[in-house]
């Protein structure tokens, strides 16, 4: 009895540090050792992979990269990984922000992805396979324009004019947009919807943080959404099935799906412990009155 007294006592007043360092064990070691922990993808996820998947070949695919630095671990791998799927497909892919501090995270998107599918023998080309039209202010005072003539935006991030860009030969608005994809931090899938998609009739997506996907599913119920990519969750199933299709490994979502994974398991198995520990000790003080 006096050893079970010893370990509860121990328990419940464990240093706060080994607890911090446990918690930092849970989410580095799935960082750099991914577990590839089980994941199904939903069905709104499975929407846009399938949308893109069964596009075909040449299809012009436009991705809006609303978001900053601060949702970059939940958005920049829908980034990566809509990149990836697009040029594997071989699709034109045309990026735009709306947001000032999106053009750096599309840069390093692009760069990484070039990097990672060079292996498998693809190589998208500047202005050919793909073009980055910067960040363009005015919010939905852009996407009428677009939806008029794109070439009111005159060039791209580089400083290209837009009709010397071999990819916008058969591009003069948004009605010649096969598909859409908006990533979001804030509340630009709406604006997208009214002044975009609803308005010159093309095919739309979202992808949002954690805490904004709730308030888009009623697009998805209307069917003004095709599909979503909610959070890290989200990007980890597209990953998942992205890597099931093409063998491109997993990334930056799934290694944080594993760590989150980690986690919960780690504080879920300290307040049962608590609780039996609790339990034990009041047992051993009833015994002693």
């Amino acid at each position: 009895m006096e050893r079970w007294e010893k370990l509860v006592s121990a328990y419940l007043n464990l240093d706060r540090r080994i607890i911090y360092l446990l918690v930092a064990l849970a989410v580095l070691i799935p960082l750099i050792w991914p577990l590839n922990l089980p994941v199904k993808a939903r069905e709104e996820v499975k929407a846009i992979f399938d949308t893109i998947e069964e596009l075909p070949p040449g299809s012009t695919i436009l991705i809006a990269n609303d978001y900053d630095p601060s949702s970059e671990p939940e958005l920049y791998p829908m980034t990566v990984a809509l990149l990836k799927h697009s040029f594997l497909k071989k699709h034109k892919v045309i990026i735009i922000t709306l947001w000032l501090t999106g053009p750096g995270l599309v840069v390093k998107a692009l760069e990484q992805v070039k990097e990672e599918l060079k292996p498998l023998g693809v190589e998208p080309k500047e202005g050919v396979d793909y073009a980055f039209l910067g960040f363009k202010p005015g919010g939905f005072a852009v996407i009428l324009q677009m939806g008029g003539n794109i070439y009111g935006l005159e060039t791209d991030y580089a400083g290209n004019r837009l009709e010397d860009l071999p990819i916008f030969e058969n591009v003069r608005s948004l009605r010649d947009i096969d598909y859409q994809v908006v990533l979001a931090a804030g509340n630009t899938i709406d604006t997208w919807i009214i002044y975009g998609s609803e308005r010159y009739s093309y095919l739309i997506g979202g992808g949002v943080t954690g805490v904004i996907a709730p308030n888009i599913y009623p697009y998805y119920k209307a069917r003004q959404l095709n599909g979503i990519l909610g959070g890290l969750r989200g990007a980890s199933e597209y990953e998942r099935l992205l890597n099931a299709k093409y063998q491109v490994g997993v990334g930056r979502a799934s290694k944080g799906m594993d760590a989150q994974t980690m986690v919960h398991l780690l504080i879920v198995f300290g307040v049962i412990l608590a609780n039996l520990a609790f339990f034990v000790q009041r047992s051993i003080e009833r015994g002693r009155d």
